[in-house]
């Protein structure tokens, strides 16, 4: 988008929702999935480890003449990304904090 001349700007958003949801089968009825605590996981929906499910970025550049000849110019960006969690089970210790 270009709003004023030499100015853009940009956005984007990303959404993921991946899941585990059928471990690899195994002896016990629960498959073979563990957490990073070494604990078998419970049953059902596991989010995807290191996975953060949103990202925002927003993006802009300003270009201007310098003389007749030359061009310069000055961005700026900034992002956001939610938490998430490093392990299968969702313990508390293994949180990373979202951050921007």
């Amino acid at each position: 988008m270009h709003p004023v001349t030499g100015l853009t700007i940009g956005g984007a958003v990303t959404y993921l929702d991946a899941n585990i949801t059928m471990p690899r089968p195994h002896r016990s009825a629960h498959g073979n999935l563990y957490t990073l605590a070494g604990v078998r996981a419970s049953p059902g929906d596991h989010p995807i480890p290191y996975a953060s499910n949103g990202r925002r970025r927003g993006t802009s550049t300003i270009a201007f003449a310098i003389g007749s000849q030359r061009e310069a110019f000055v961005a700026a960006q900034i992002m956001h990304t939610t938490s998430t969690n490093a392990s299968i089970g969702g313990e508390n210790g293994e949180i990373i904090n979202g951050y921007a």
